[in-house]
């Protein structure tokens, strides 16, 4: 056993330290609490320069979007009015060839002629195709009298053949050409035949023909159809018309180009 005066020395000695340990925790969780009072003001101020960041790069993107938008929208727009100011002088001009020819009618009568005889096939449902090798589709309807007239009316149209096939060749917007005479015979370029067009098909009730007629455009202006499917077999198109007139004043029917 100690001797008493060795046990009081220890007690005195243990009770320091126990003292210690306290103080030493006390001075640790009040250095603690300071520095986390000290880093949550900190890193709200980081969140909120991040978001800052953010809102400020989102709104300079969308400004230079809209500035971007203001600039390209009028050069879309000048540039698709340029492609349909084309597309319109494309059909008033096979229009304008067109009444020339049927003007000197005794002349280009002749000038068809000696492109050869017509190559017409005779469909059983009535209406007449001529052939694949041709350079365009020509659609008689069944209830058209094929006569002397309607003869002459086909071989002078082969007139615009290089016109037509020209455009259609030149103009990547340009899907078709076509001219429809008074008569209802259809003339098409490309050649891509027509033998699902229905024989007794009206071409002048069509919304590519109709509005250029001269019961609904007695001021004989040139004209855009609305959107529409097209009965060849291309889609939707709208087509830009034209009507044709002679210089008598007879009409004889009406040119077109299938814009796509």
């Amino acid at each position: 056993h100690a001797p008493p005066q060795n046990l009081a020395t220890l007690h005195a000695r243990r009770s320091a330290l126990t003292l210690r340990a306290k103080l030493l925790r006390l001075i640790l969780c009040v250095a603690c609490t300071l520095v986390a009072t000290l880093m949550i003001p900190g890193l709200g101020a980081i969140n909120q320069t991040s978001n800052t960041a953010q809102t400020v790069s989102g709104e300079a993107l969308e400004s230079q979007a809209q500035n971007h938008l203001i600039k390209v929208t009028p050069e879309n727009a000048a540039r698709n009015a340029l492609i349909l100011d084309k597309t319109m002088s494309e059909s008033i001009l096979l229009a304008n060839a067109t009444a020339e020819f049927y003007s000197e009618s005794d002349r280009y009568v002749i000038a068809g002629m000696m492109h050869g005889p017509l190559n017409l096939r005779l469909q059983p449902s009535g209406s007449y195709l001529e052939g694949q090798d041709e350079k365009a589709s020509l659609l008689i309807p069944n209830y058209v009298e094929l006569n002397q007239q309607m003869l002459e009316q086909i071989h002078i149209s082969r007139a615009i053949d290089s016109l037509a096939l020209s455009i259609v060749a030149n103009d990547h917007n340009a899907a078709a050409a076509y001219l429809v005479l008074s008569s209802e015979i259809t003339r098409y370029y490309p050649n891509i035949g027509l033998g699902d067009i229905p024989p007794d098909f009206r071409v002048s009730e069509q919304l590519f023909c109709a509005n250029a007629t001269p019961d609904a455009n007695p001021e004989r202006l040139n004209r855009w159809t609305p959107l529409y499917d097209d009965p060849a077999g291309l889609g939707l198109m709208m087509s830009a018309i034209s009507p044709i007139y002679t210089d008598t004043d007879e009409f004889i029917g009406i040119a077109g180009v299938d814009f796509r």
